[in-house]
């Protein structure tokens, strides 16, 4: 889903240089479950600890810290719908028309 990075919508999603053709590992980094940052912040965030905003494919628990305090799985980030974090990819918002009726919905392709 697309969000509007001046607001403190996503958790800062970092990965090493290079992850994308290495283990793809990532680290979440957060004061507290549930903090949100602007997309700015986030790249600051991961640019202070050597990483780079990313997408990676798994978050292994002990690189999520106070992110994954009493959550049951390490995989919580991936399977639960309201969890967000800001990434690196682009992302368009479209809209659709069902031209019968005038109905206009949000597409948003990540």
């Amino acid at each position: 889903m697309c969000a509007n990075p001046l607001l403190e919508a996503a958790t800062p999603m970092c990965a090493p240089a290079g992850w994308e053709t290495t283990s793809r590992d990532g680290r979440i980094f957060c004061n507290y479950q549930g903090e949100r940052v602007t997309y700015d912040s986030a790249s600051a965030i991961c640019q202070a600890n050597e990483m780079e905003q990313a997408y990676p494919q798994r978050i292994k628990e002990w690189a999520c810290g106070p992110c994954c305090d009493g959550l049951v799985s390490p995989q919580w980030w991936k399977d639960d719908e309201r969890f967000r974090s800001w990434s690196n990819a682009g992302c368009d918002i479209r809209v659709k028309v069902e031209l019968s009726s005038g109905q206009v919905a949000i597409v948003h392709s990540p």
